[in-house]
């Protein structure tokens, strides 16, 4: 196996444990509230925030963080097209 295919198996494999502990915590929260709602179906927490207004910020932070991953990528690709084109050539010709 080469060191690429090493390393997406590797990446792979931590997102998906990754996404177990995640689901583990998801599940987890969502038993207990239930639990509690069923204790007590009329009790208001008062919540210190706003839970669509915290939801909006985090969905903004992922569309950011997307966006500048993805505007990384591309500029790392055009460094390395950059390189081929102009290095390597001159390499093959020496």
């Amino acid at each position: 196996m080469d060191s690429v295919k090493t390393l997406d198996k590797v990446g792979d494999d931590l997102i998906d444990r990754i996404r177990t502990t995640q689901d583990w915590t998801l599940s987890a929260i969502d038993r207990l509230s239930r639990a509690l709602s069923g204790i007590s179906p009329n009790l208001k927490l008062a919540l210190p925030v706003d839970l669509h207004r915290v939801r909006e910020f985090a969905e903004s932070v992922f569309r950011f963080r997307q966006r500048l991953v993805e505007n990384q990528r591309e500029v790392a690709l055009k460094f390395l097209e950059a390189i081929e084109k102009n290095i390597a050539p001159a390499r093959k010709a020496a």
